[in-house]
């Protein structure tokens, strides 16, 4: 059996990327054996997916001035919900935990929109994930993992965690 897995990466060779600034997921094959493949390189939904002006490639922080350094000042451009899941994002206070505005990247996404996106996906792998998007994405059966690794070590190990679910699954049936 093998599982769909989306891992940011900048490089192409490394999980080197937050998830929150990724622009663009690799979409792997895994098979159980620990082969893979590369079968799509998939776009996150647009920024501001409500904008009908084309100018949906710029980020949130671009947008409303918000720097990398988690200024608490900023506001969100958007005057109208773009997703049901922002407003759990803005009473959870969004980021990674880590200081930096990683969360903010998401006012304007239509997060619902960018979750359906990778629901065919099992797992997804990034430099970084939030605790509030991990938990949006467990929450529709996605597991995320943050992991420093080359993509070949992640999704081996990927593989092997499948393959050991596998056993657990079968000796609980048994």
């Amino acid at each position: 059996m093998s599982v769909l897995v989306a891992v940011a990466s900048e490089d192409g060779v490394n999980v080197d990327q937050h998830f929150g600034w990724a622009r663009e997921l690799l979409i792997y094959k895994v098979e159980d054996d620990g082969a893979y493949e590369l079968i799509e390189e998939r776009l996150v939904p647009e920024i501001n997916s409500n904008s009908s002006d084309g100018s949906a490639g710029s980020s949130s922080s671009e947008q409303n001035g918000c720097g990398f350094s988690g200024q608490s000042g900023c506001a969100n451009t958007s005057s109208e919900e773009t997703g049901s899941i922002n407003k759990i994002l803005e009473q959870s206070g969004v980021g990674c935990g880590n200081g930096h505005s990683c969360g903010h990247n998401f006012h304007d996404v239509n997060l619902d929109k960018l979750i359906d996106s990778l629901k065919d996906c099992k797992y997804v792998l990034a430099l970084k994930i939030g605790r509030v998007m991990d938990k949006l994405f467990r929450s529709k059966g996605i597991s995320c993992f943050s992991v420093n690794l080359s993509i070949d070590e992640a999704l081996k190990s990927i593989a092997t965690y499948e393959q050991r679910m596998h056993r657990r699954r079968e000796d609980a049936e048994a």
